[in-house]
C-alpha cells in the first residue's frame, strides 16, 4: 500500500543520444522502481509537445508531468502489486526543460520531485 511504501518521484533529464534509455532500463529492472522512456513526449506526440511548449505556461507543463506520473504510478502498482516506491521518466532538454528552465526546476523542487541530470 502507499502508506507502507511512500512514493518518490524523479525525472531523468538529458540530451538525446546520451544513454538515458539504457539508464532507464537499469532503473526499471529494480523491483521497487518504475522508469519510463520519454513518457511525456510519447504520450503527447511531437505536435502536442510543441504546442505545450509554445503556450509558455509552466503550470500547464506541470499538469502534463502530473498526468504522466499518475499514469505511470497506476501502471507500476498494478504490475508489481503495490511494491513500487519510486516512479519517474526521462525527458530531454529540448522537450520543455530549456523553455521553462528555472520555473520548471522550482516547481519540481517544491513538489519534491528529484532530478537526475545526465
Amino acid at each position: 500500500s502507499e502508506a507502507e511504501h511512500p512514493l518518490h518521484k524523479f525525472i531523468v533529464i538529458s540530451q538525446q543520444r546520451s544513454g538515458t534509455a539504457f539508464f532507464a532500463s537499469l532503473f526499471d529492472k529494480h523491483s521497487h522502481i518504475r522508469c519510463s522512456h520519454e513518457d511525456l513526449f510519447y504520450r503527447l506526440g511531437l505536435w502536442g509537445m510543441k504546442t505545450l511548449i509554445e503556450a509558455g505556461s509552466v503550470e500547464a507543463y506541470m499538469e502534463e508531468i502530473h498526468r504522466s506520473m499518475d499514469a505511470l504510478t497506476l501502471q507500476a502498482r498494478h504490475i508489481t502489486g503495490g511494491n513500487v516506491t519510486h516512479v519517474g521518466f526521462e525527458i530531454m532538454y529540448d522537450q520543455g526543460v530549456l523553455a521553462f528552465n528555472k520555473d520548471l526546476f522550482r516547481e519540481l523542487n517544491e513538489e519534491g520531485v528529484k532530478i537526475i541530470n545526465l
